[in-house]
């Protein structure tokens, strides 16, 4: 098993989730300040 595979099946994984948060305008405010 090579490590750099498996975290490529991660990322594509996180993806989804990553845009949902994008989307999610309190995360942005909390990430990104006000």
């Amino acid at each position: 098993m090579r490590p750099y595979i498996e975290l490529k099946n991660v990322i594509k994984e996180d993806i989804p989730r990553i845009i949902n948060w994008l989307k999610n305008d309190e995360v942005v405010d909390n990430w990104f300040g006000r």
